[in-house]
């Protein structure tokens, strides 16, 4: 049986989780590269923004997504295509602007 997310107050895949987003960790300050891991517990139902790291993933490993640009919870969740030519933000730009 999955766990609903909003449910949880300790994190039960923080020990053997590796990857930068976390489904249990709330924090949007949290950045995310093409070739990072990405969380892979069975323990919750993943949201949306898991799928589009997925298919992000798959087109950095085809050479069409820059692993020099990173993404943050909102900017995966704001994502209404995912395609050939899909930039991430420059983390310098990140932390100047303060935004995601």
């Amino acid at each position: 049986m999955k766990t609903n997310i909003n449910s949880i107050t300790k994190l039960p895949c923080q020990h053997n989780c590796q990857a930068p987003l976390c489904p249990l960790d709330c924090h949007d300050n949290a950045v995310w590269y093409p070739d990072d891991d990405i969380c892979h517990s069975k323990a919750i139902t993943k949201p949306a923004w898991v799928g589009a790291q997925r298919k992000i993933q798959r087109l950095y490993q085809k050479g069409l997504v820059d692993d020099s640009e990173c993404f943050t919870r909102p900017m995966l969740e704001g994502i209404k295509r995912i395609g050939k030519g899909l930039h991430g933000m420059k983390p310098e730009k990140l932390h100047r602007d303060s935004t995601g």
